[in-house]
């Protein structure tokens, strides 16, 4: 930022000018990178941009136009960004799918909530068509491996330093700790859920097995079944947002939770989560599909209606969807760590949407499916993220190339084998994946790898992730060694509600 600053600085004396609003904007977006590099995006206090562009303000205020001041600390205040301003060089492509001047916001209108995030169709199956496909091929070193990812542009929520503000679709609370992605297991007995075998770097034996993949190598279930919880999209359904799917909204979760507790909930949210019906369809994916996940990992869901009285002495009747909008709220306590495995997908300039390797994300599976864990995929491999839990994993492996993919100028003289993969989770039946992918090895080091893309399989994922619980989640003090992002939600009363719905 601050190279960039100089830059910015230089051209504006030679001309005579100072730096620019549209210059600033560019100064916006690098804080944004560097709020969204790997090293921050985890630590929801930690906006190294924010920080580092307050500074240069402060320090700098004289060198930027009237205008280029007004944007900076707008932004700075209140986290807002002209939209119909942002210049299409920053942000490298438009939003896909969306028009500024003509798209309505993608919710189901009428308060009629869907039970997840449904109003996204990205990486479906393509239908039937030609079987000339490209596979994305990735020679060492990957890509990623080359590319300065502090440049990362980041979803996250604009707006000055509040402690825990969420950063959208991005899991909360990770130390950043990594499995072990070689340690070995001996195969359990028959019909047990987990990993059949270590994938085998050795060259594939002269007798196919049978079967239309291959052999079977991972046939893996949760322990925990995950399910379907709504997402609660921050930008609003309409003008004030609807109690179904805003969580600040009027009669909606957290002003049902104010009413009992004598809380600010809604008023912190409707401050620091909204995004106005109008603010851009750039915003449309905006929302808690990372806390959804979390919860459906990790908690079984809410069955019935839970009453309480309010402080003024009535009733406040909590309906299910309500029960998992406190719990979305709560999710970050509730999470000791996550493991993470891949680079989120922020700016075509700067990242490879082929990331995670496809042997990165076979030896992730293998290691996650030692301990029962549910995990999430985003399953978007472009800038937008779009959270989903899994609990089943299949993956076949097979020396003869799969039908469909275009695996032309790969060896065949054993070194590559070919991967088929099945992952689905419970309460999500329509967003099922399949991918298939290719590793060669030589002498048990991987020279090259791919994800090969067919009429019948997915885009590869975005990364993927996976929360691990803090201790036993029925018990209450599980709930209170931490504090919830949201300083009015409280954590015990969310609890015995909560509780109260399994009862």
């Amino acid at each position: 930022m601050q190279q960039m600053y100089q830059d910015f600085t230089k051209v504006s004396s030679d001309s005579g000018a100072k730096i620019s609003e549209n210059e600033s904007l560019r100064l916006i977006e690098r804080a944004e990178a560097l709020n969204g590099s790997t090293a921050s995006s985890f630590r929801r206090t930690s906006r190294r941009g924010d920080k580092s562009l307050m500074q240069l303000i402060n320090e700098h205020k004289a060198d930027f136009s009237a205008e280029g001041q007004k944007v900076v600390q707008t932004y700075l205040k209140s986290g807002q960004m002209p939209n119909a301003r942002r210049p299409q060089d920053i942000y490298g492509v438009r939003d896909r799918n969306t028009d500024l001047t003509t798209s309505q916001p993608n919710v189901i209108p009428n308060e009629v909530a869907p039970p997840g995030p449904r109003n996204v169709v990205p990486n479906e199956v393509a239908s039937p068509g030609p079987r000339n496909v490209n596979s994305n091929r990735t020679n060492l070193p990957h890509p990623s491996d080359l590319l300065p990812r502090a440049l990362n542009r980041n979803g996250a929520i604009h707006g000055r330093t509040v402690t825990n503000i969420p950063i959208p679709g991005v899991p909360s609370n990770t130390n950043g700790a990594n499995d072990s992605e070689n340690s070995v297991t001996t195969p359990p007995p028959s019909g047990s859920n987990t990993v059949v075998g270590p994938i085998d770097v050795s060259p594939v034996d002269d007798t196919e097995p049978e079967g239309p993949y291959g052999k079977l190598i991972l046939d893996w279930q949760a322990k925990k079944k995950t399910w379907e919880c709504h997402w609660f999209p921050m930008r609003e359904t309409r003008a004030g947002g609807d109690k179904t799917n805003n969580l600040y909204a009027l009669d909606g979760p957290l002003h049902k939770l104010d009413q009992v507790t004598g809380g600010n909930a809604r008023e912190y949210e409707y401050i620091y989560s909204r995004k106005a019906v109008d603010s851009g369809p750039g915003f449309r994916w905006w929302g808690h599909c990372n806390n959804a996940s979390e919860v459906a990992c990790t908690l079984p869901p809410p069955k019935h209606p839970v009453t309480r009285k309010g402080a003024d002495g009535k009733s406040v009747t909590f309906s299910v969807g309500d029960i998992q909008g406190l719990l979305v709220k709560v999710s970050s306590i509730l999470i000791d760590r996550v493991d993470f495995k891949g680079q989120r997908f922020n700016d075509p300039r700067y990242d490879d949407p082929n990331d995670p390797a496809p042997d990165v994300f076979i030896d992730a599976l293998q290691t996650w499916a030692k301990d029962g864990l549910p995990f999430v995929l985003d399953i978007d491999n472009k800038e937008e993220v779009w959270n989903f839990p899994y609990d089943q994993v299949k993956i076949y492996e097979s020396k003869t190339p799969f039908e469909g993919g275009n695996v032309a100028g790969l060896p065949t003289d054993g070194s590559v084998k070919y991967y088929h993969l099945e992952m689905a989770g419970t309460g999500y039946d329509e967003k099922k994946r399949v991918y298939e992918c290719y590793v060669q090895r030589d002498g048990g080091k991987v020279v090259d790898r791919g994800w090969i893309k067919t009429p019948h399989t997915h885009n590869n994922p975005d990364f993927a992730w996976r929360p691990h619980p803090n201790g036993d989640l029925m018990n209450k003090a599980n709930w209170l060694r931490k504090k919830p992002e949201n300083p009015g939600v409280d954590a015990a009363a969310v609890y015995e509600i909560y509780m109260a719905s399994l009862a």
